[in-house]
């Protein structure tokens, strides 16, 4: 027979040996070198992290969120830039106040460790004093600090002042600068001299207190808002009671949960009364409330969330919070539809190789391969050149399949040697109309597919004339969710088109739900094109420069995020000429999310409706 063993394993699986960039097909890609810094009020778990890049004042690049113990890897490259943290609302978490339910944001000079309370002083008398140096700022904020009977060094101040609070030697300093950075947090709205002020009146406060005196000491500052004058009141913020906890709770959907008193698990010898509040981790399940000082209510969603529940005492000094979990357990759900038939009709699916069975090149390209499984007899396309825009039937004999469970074993056997494939059919609510999601594994490798029913589906992605109308450049797709096991319905969309002499071409992966460019990052390794016209290794990859990290903008409208992919093309376009696009996956997400797969056309004039 005709078929050829090697080129089944290239064609079904070539995207899994498609990993590097630039112009070396078998280069890897370095991650980049960084810098552990740490966002302190206590440490901030998924706070926003950003850099000044032009010196302005203004963050205005963002390069993600801290993790656990409030720690970041800051690319090196932006070491000598001013850094920003934000905290979020509702979903930053203060590993030692709880969750974040006031906004606020913390700055720190370029070669920071730490962006605290106490560096954004430093920060802030820089942006208002151009002439200020470093030096100057960090010891007006010391001296401030120490002229008020305090005894701290530099060290103490700009370093990681919660960690030192297990040094012995250092808890009672970490423990004065614990109240005060926490105060210039809740402060954070106040002006600058206001700040200070602050900061000078609590080390006054705090400079005769034990380090058990300080622990939870929560004192109310006012700033009077004709003189300025600081007043501080000593307090201290409600104790949770020893041992005190909120049981796991399991409930079915839409049942209420049995009533959860609070009164008994906070305790505050100063005031009369508490108040309580209840706050949802990372989701907007706010079907609880709190009633008559208890927790009550029910949630109609499965799942298993979390929530810290806080009291407050009349200074609105806050506790720290008791977390707790609630289970739901879903309403039974109805079978899913079954499974269409798989086997005895043609299957269209878009692959990348870099041959087409008679000639090869040295750069990946786009083609539609087709196969049929009828009968236990496994059939393929010829591939021909013609498959780089068009389909063609499954009628050459290739190998044979056994079947189980939407599980089929494909066996390939030349000059007796036999290489083994598993396709297996997904089961997944969420797929593009007409069309089977299916995974491929040879050996430890596996990869994601779409197979379409029908040719023009399948055409339809290899076809993306530049001048073509909206729908024709709008490929329909299934992207993920950042949250586990989810995917949505998307959009690949293309524009090409010249700027003045440079050819430019801009992918944009669009769903409902919101893509940005932070997801991009986390699934794709690259983005590249490829045609015979870009000189002899046919590639050119979408690249920030200086970085071996693709060109991405995050697009927003109505708050939703679009990424857009941008390459800048040194090469003339040439009129009616193949360029493939290819954005590859990850090796780790190959089986949760299958590659962009475009086969784009110049036809001498854009559209870029």
């Amino acid at each position: 027979m005709q078929f050829k063993l090697s080129l089944v394993a290239a064609s079904l699986l070539a995207t899994l040996t498609l990993t590097g960039c630039n112009d070396d097909s078998s280069s890897t890609t370095t991650a980049p070198e960084t810098k552990a810094i740490t966002a302190i009020d206590g440490y901030l778990v998924s706070a926003k992290v950003s850099v000044d890049t032009n010196n302005d004042n203004q963050c205005d690049k963002e390069l993600g969120k801290t993790i656990a113990n409030g720690k970041f890897n800051l690319p090196k490259q932006y070491e000598s830039n001013k850094l920003c943290v934000d905290a979020i609302a509702k979903e930053t978490q203060d590993e030692d106040r709880g969750l974040v339910v006031k906004p606020f944001s913390l700055h720190a000079p370029a070669g920071s460790d730490v962006v605290t309370p106490l560096t954004n002083l430093v920060a802030q008398s820089m942006a208002k004093d151009s002439d200020l140096s470093l030096e100057d700022a960090q010891t007006k904020v010391i001296e401030t600090l120490n002229n008020n009977g305090l005894s701290v060094s530099k060290e103490d101040v700009f370093g990681d002042y919660v960690a030192n609070k297990n040094n012995e030697d250092k808890a009672l300093v970490s423990s004065q600068l614990l109240v005060i950075a926490e105060s210039l947090t809740d402060n954070n709205d106040k002006t600058l001299e206001q700040q200070l002020a602050i900061t000078q009146e609590l080390s006054k406060e705090v400079q005769n207190k034990t380090v058990e005196e300080l622990n939870d000491f929560a004192p109310t500052v006012t700033v009077d808002s004709e003189t300025g004058t600081v007043t501080v009141k000593p307090n201290q913020r409600p104790q949770i009671v020893d041992n005190a906890s909120i049981k796991s709770q399991s409930i079915k959907q839409g049942e209420s949960i049995a009533p959860i008193a609070l009164t008994n698990l906070f305790s505050d010898d100063t005031s009369a009364e508490l108040k309580y509040s209840l706050e949802s981790i990372g989701t907007s399940i706010n079907t609880l409330s709190i009633q008559n000082n208890e927790i009550v209510g029910s949630i109609n969603v499965a799942g298993t969330f979390s929530f810290q529940v806080f009291a407050t005492d009349e200074d609105n000094a806050r506790s720290k919070p008791i977390t707790f979990s609630v289970t739901v357990e879903g309403n039974e759900q109805p079978e899913p539809e079954p499974q269409p038939n798989f086997e005895g009709k043609t299957w269209y699916v878009i692959e990348t190789g870099s041959s087409n069975g008679t000639t090869s090149t040295t750069y990946p390209q786009t083609w539609c391969d087709s196969i049929r499984l009828e009968n236990g007899i496994v059939y393929y396309n010829q591939r021909s050149d013609e498959n780089r825009n068009s389909c063609s039937e499954a009628n050459e004999e290739s190998g044979t399949y056994t079947v189980k469970d939407n599980t089929f074993t494909l066996s390939f056997t030349e000059n007796s040697e036999t290489e083994t494939l598993t396709l297996n059919v997904v089961n997944q609510k969420i797929k593009l109309e007409n069309s089977e999601i299916v995974t491929l594994t040879e050996k430890d490798n596996t990869e994601r597919y779409t197979y379409f029913e029908n040719k023009a589906d399948a055409e339809k992605r290899l076809n993306v004339k530049s001048d073509g109308a909206a729908d024709v450049r709008d490929i329909p797709t299934v992207l993920p969710t950042m949250s586990d096991a989810m995917y949505q319905l998307g959009s690949y969309s293309v524009q090409m088109y010249q700027d003045g002499e440079t050819n430019k071409v801009k992918l944009w992966l669009d769903s409902q739900n919101g893509f940005s460019c932070a997801d991009a990052g986390e699934f794709y390794q690259y983005f590249v094109l490829t045609s015979s016209t870009f000189g002899d290794k046919g590639r050119v990859y979408s690249q920030m420069p200086g970085t071996d990290k693709f060109m991405c903008a995050d697009v927003k409208e109505n708050n939703i995020s679009t990424a857009v992919i941008d390459f800048t093309i040194p090469f003339a376009l040439k009129v009616n000429e193949n360029y493939s696009l290819i954005g590859s996956v990850f090796d780790r997400d190959k089986e949760a999310l299958e590659s962009v797969k475009l086969n784009l056309i110049w036809t001498g004039q854009s559209n870029n409706d």
